[in-house]
C-alpha cells in the first residue's frame, strides 16, 4: 500500500471534462498473526499491526424493524421545495438537506418535513449550478455541493447563503461521493493525464495536510465508441467491476471497501492508518448478460459539454463487457453510534440485504427483506432514504429502527 503524506493538496492536471467516470482497483495486505477471542461466530487475529476480523459465513437473522414515521413529497408545480433527489444528507440542528440537481437548487427541511430554506438556479456565479452532483454536510453546520460543470465545490453556510466557492484547484476529482471526517474533506481522485492502468486515491484533505488514505490500480478497459450516444470513451471499466465505496465515522474514521470480496478496511486518524480488516466469506455470484441488462437499466448517463447523454443499454454491455463475478458489497454506511451497515448486492428488482457490524466490526446480523439501507442519519434511530414509487417520482422518507433485545 503506497502512502503518502503531503503539505497541500496533489498537484494533479485535470482531463478533458467530456467523460466523468471513476476508476477502482484492489488493495492487497499479506502477513498474518495468532488469533484472539471474539464473539460466537467471529475470529479475531493480528497482522502486522492490523486486526483481522473474520465472521461467520452464514447470514444470521437480525430482527430490526424499520417503520415510516415521514414522508417528504415532491413538488407538483414550481414553489419551495423539490422535484428530484440527486443527493441527500442531514446538516446541524437535524434539518434534512436535498439536492435537487435537475432544478439546481438544495433545499432544507427540518426533522419533521417542515419547508425551512432553498437556495440556488442555473448558472455561473457563487452559489449557482450547472450540474450539480454531491452533497456535503460540514462539521461546521453548512454544506458543500460538488458541480461537476463548473469543476467547483459550492459552499453554503449554516443559513444556506452562498460562501466563496472552492474550485478544487490541482484535484482531479469527477464525482464519486465527498464526505467530512472529522476536519478532513474525503474523496476520490483519478489522474487521467497518465496512461492506463491509472491509481484511484481516496484522499483526506485537511487545512494544511493532504494524507492519501489508499491508493488501487487496476487494469481498465480499451477504447470504445457508443454510437448510440456518440461518446468514445478511453479506460472505462467492465461492468461489476470492484468500485471503490466508503464512508465516514462519528469518530473521525473512515470505511473503505475496494476489492471484490467481502472486505472492509478501517481507517483512523490522525494519520488514518489501517487498524483494522473485516471480512466475511459470503457465497460468491456468478454475472451473466441479463445481469449486466439489468444493471444499466434504460441506459448508461454519460456526461458531456452539450449535456446529458443516454448511452444505448445494449450496446454499453456488448462494448464495455462484465466481470465474472459481482462483488458482494454494493454501499456502506456508519451509523453516529459507529455500527457499519453493509448492503449486499442482489439483481435489479430484488430486496438487497443489509449486514451490520459493530464499530469493532463484529458482525450482528443481516436484516430481513425490505429493511431501507440508509442514506444519512437522524441520530442513531432515524434513517434518510431517498424512494421512488411506481410512477418512478422519488420522495424522501425517514424510517425509525426498532432494535431487538440480543
Amino acid at each position: 500500500m503506497n502512502r503518502t503524506r503531503r503539505s497541500s493538496r496533489s498537484q494533479l492536471k485535470a482531463p478533458d471534462p467530456l467523460i466523468a467516470f471513476l476508476l477502482s482497483g484492489t488493495l492487497l495486505l499479506s502477513g498474518c498473526g495468532g488469533e484472539a477471542g471474539g464473539p460466537e461466530g467471529t475470529s479475531v487475529a493480528d497482522s502486522a499491526g492490523v486486526a483481522l476480523v473474520t465472521g461467520p459465513g452464514e447470514d444470521t437473522s437480525l430482527e430490526w424493524s424499520a417503520e415510516r414515521v415521514l414522508q417528504i413529497q415532491p413538488l407538483q408545480e414550481e414553489g419551495e421545495g423539490f422535484f428530484g433527489v440527486t443527493d441527500l444528507g442531514v446538516l446541524s440542528g437535524n434539518r434534512i438537506a436535498i439536492l435537487d440537481g435537475d432544478a439546481k437548487r438544495i433545499v432544507v427541511f427540518d426533522e419533521a418535513g417542515g419547508f425551512l430554506v432553498q437556495y440556488g438556479r442555473e448558472g455561473s456565479g457563487p452559489g449557482e449550478f450547472q450540474y450539480p452532483l454531491d452533497l456535503a454536510p460540514r462539521p461546521d453546520g453548512g454544506v458543500s455541493v460538488f458541480d461537476m460543470m463548473n469543476r467547483r465545490l459550492e459552499r453554503f453556510d449554516e443559513a444556506l447563503l452562498p460562501q466563496a466557492p472552492d474550485p478544487l484547484q490541482g484535484v482531479s476529482y469527477f464525482g464519486g461521493g465527498i464526505a467530512f471526517a472529522g476536519p478532513f474533506m474525503v474523496l476520490p481522485t483519478v489522474d487521467y493525464s497518465i496512461p492506463a492502468p491509472r491509481p484511484q486515491t481516496l484522499m483526506a484533505m485537511g487545512r494544511a495536510d493532504t494524507l492519501e488514505l489508499v491508493r488501487y490500480v487496476r487494469e481498465q478497459g480499451g477504447t470504445i465508441t457508443l454510437e448510440s450516444c456518440g461518446m468514445r470513451l478511453s479506460g472505462i471499466e467492465p461492468i461489476f467491476a470492484p468500485r471503490l465505496l466508503w464512508a465516514p465515522g462519528p469518530d473521525g474514521g473512515v470505511a473503505v471497501v475496494g476489492t471484490d470480496r467481502y472486505e472492509v478496511d478501517l481507517y483512523y486518524p490522525p494519520e488514518f492508518s489501517l487498524v483494522r480488516r473485516i471480512r466475511r466469506q459470503v457465497p460468491t455470484v456468478q454475472a451473466t448478460e441479463a445481469m449486466a441488462r439489468a444493471t444499466v437499466g434504460d441506459g448508461m448517463r454519460m456526461m458531456s459539454s452539450a449535456g446529458v447523454r443516454i448511452c444505448d443499454a445494449a450496446e454499453v454491455v456488448e462494448k464495455r463487457g462484465f466481470a465474472p463475478e459481482v462483488p458482494p458489497v454494493a454501499a456502506v454506511a456508519i451509523s453516529p453510534a459507529g455500527e457499519i451497515f453493509l448492503q449486499r448486492w442482489a439483481p435489479e428488482g430484488e430486496d438487497r440485504a443489509i449486514d451490520v457490524l459493530t464499530p469493532d466490526g463484529e458482525y450482528l446480523g443481516t436484516t430481513a427483506p425490505g429493511f431501507p439501507f440508509p442514506e444519512a442519519f437522524l441520530g442513531r434511530d432515524r434513517i434518510v432514504v431517498s424512494e421512488r414509487d411506481e410512477l418512478d417520482v422519488a420522495s424522501v422518507v425517514v424510517y425509525r429502527i426498532t432494535r431487538d433485545n440480543k
